[in-house]
């Protein structure tokens, strides 16, 4: 039986054209990732902005819907949906496990694996 997930992801970028990323230790090989969380339900866009608000404390609100995707793994398909930020964050350092990217290295991260990743790019005309 096929069972669905549900994932929503922030871009939040900076003064640079940077974008922040973190370590993802639940994925193999700990690989980098837009900031994401699993949702067990409610709506996409309010469980965004409490990622932003919440986890990352930052007072930014959720303004672009920039798309989503579904991908089978096994008998699993989970579903991302991608938010941007109203503006953008500057001089913030975060903790171990983040980082701020240029988007070449946005696309290395979205050619390993990262759903997110690949939606933003999308949503900017820029291939992976």
């Amino acid at each position: 039986m096929v069972k669905n997930r549900y994932e929503v992801a922030v871009v939040i970028p900076d003064d640079h054209k940077r974008i922040l990323v973190y370590r993802d230790f639940n994925l193999p090989n700990s690989l980098w990732d837009l900031p994401k969380s699993e949702i067990q339900g409610g709506d996409f866009k309010e469980n965004a902005q409490r990622i932003v608000s919440e986890r990352l404390g930052l007072e930014a609100k959720i303004k672009h819907d920039l798309g989503a995707l579904s991908h089978p793994f096994g008998d699993i398909i989970l579903y991302t949906q991608v938010y941007g930020i109203k503006g953008k964050v500057n001089d913030i350092a975060f903790s171990n496990g983040f980082k701020w990217v240029d988007v070449n290295e946005l696309v290395d991260i979205a050619q390993n694996s990262s759903l997110a990743a690949r939606i933003y790019l999308k949503s900017i005309g820029k291939k992976w």
